[in-house]
């Protein structure tokens, strides 16, 4: 009698059967995902936390957990950043995640003017905080012997492939790797040729690049720069002394417009207030402003204002008088549009 009861239910137990080998079978070719999904997975996470972060994003979860459950993938999870395409199948899914395949993330340094901000800059996209990669920066300095602003010098603008969870070390080994391939035959040549130090361009190149963003005009800055450090003229930038004020405000407000107060603020950055150049860059230079200050152009300009007649250019002048006339026009220019 048991035997023929086992019977009865035979059909109920081979369609089970049935329909878990479709699921296995339909795994291995239908779309699972109802749109392009992005999943971070963290160090030490559970198969639950990851199911808990993909499941809304699953059309068929039983599906998904029993490729999971087939390809032994709660105990093969792997950290990182993955960008799941909504094409991809239950077992596409499971093998990309289960092969630690992640997908890269871009870090984007720009003008970072301390190294609190490139810190910051790169924790964005990264796993790591910015306290961690700050520290693993000033680790570097002291290898070094640079201080936290002379290590900016190792910095450069760009924008980098890393996956999210390089650590603080790996992101800083890539700068200095970054640095050193920029150094290439032609660059140190000019330096030698230059006169300067490496620090001392970086330096000069952080000036440039804050007085015009315009590659075409960079090397007639740093030409007129060049002229005032030769003949023993303070460089009187602007950068410089907003850079200072900021530095010892804490970074707190923007400035749109330099007054005396930012002029007269005392700083070793602070141009109206020092000889020579500041110890250290007030920015992170483009690759442009460095080639600027490798190859200046050959000029006799002591002076240059902000165009009135040209916004973002510069006028420049070789005298006194000349400066005062452009001066006054750019004022002007800037009363006129309630430029505070």
């Amino acid at each position: 009698m048991k035997r023929i009861s086992y019977i009865k239910y035979l059909p109920f137990a081979l369609t089970v059967l049935m329909l878990n080998a479709c699921k296995y079978i339909t795994s291995f070719s239908q779309s699972n995902l109802k749109e392009d999904t992005t999943l971070y997975i963290l160090p030490d996470a559970t198969f639950q936390q990851v199911m808990d972060s993909l499941s809304p994003h699953l059309k068929d979860k039983e599906a998904f957990l029993l490729m999971a459950k087939t390809k032994n993938y709660p105990s093969l999870i792997k950290k990182g950043m993955y960008k799941l395409d909504k094409d991809l199948s239950s077992l596409e899914i499971v093998n990309k995640l289960r092969s630690g395949d992640q997908s890269e993330v871009k870090v984007t340094l720009k003008n970072e003017p301390t190294i609190y901000h490139i810190a910051g800059a790169a924790s964005k996209n990264l796993l790591s905080d910015s306290l961690a990669i700050l520290n693993e920066i000033r680790s570097f300095a002291k290898n070094k012997n640079l201080d936290d602003e002379q290590i900016k010098a190792y910095f450069l603008p760009n924008t980098y492939h890393f996956f999210w969870t390089d650590s603080p070390q790996k992101f800083v080994e890539r700068m200095g790797a970054e640095e050193k391939k920029f150094w290439n035959q032609e660059r140190t040549k000019a330096l030698e040729n230059s006169g300067l130090t490496k620090l001392e361009v970086i330096t000069l190149a952080s000036i440039v690049q804050m007085e015009s963003n315009k590659p075409k005009e960079q090397p007639i800055v740093a030409g007129l720069y060049l002229n005032r450090l030769k003949k023993g003229i303070k460089l009187q930038s602007d950068p410089t002394a907003k850079y200072g004020y900021l530095k010892n405000t804490g970074f707190k407000e923007k400035i749109e417009r330099v007054y005396y107060k930012h002029l007269n603020s005392p700083s070793e950055f602070n141009t109206y207030q020092i000889q020579g150049l500041p110890p250290a860059p007030i920015c992170l230079p483009n690759a442009t402003a460095i080639d600027a200050v490798l190859n200046p152009e050959k000029n006799d300009y002591i002076f240059m204002c902000a165009s009135a007649k040209n916004p973002g250019y510069h006028e420049f002048a070789k005298t006194e008088s000349q400066h005062a006339k452009n001066v006054e026009q750019y004022h002007r220019w800037l009363n006129e549009n309630g430029i505070k």
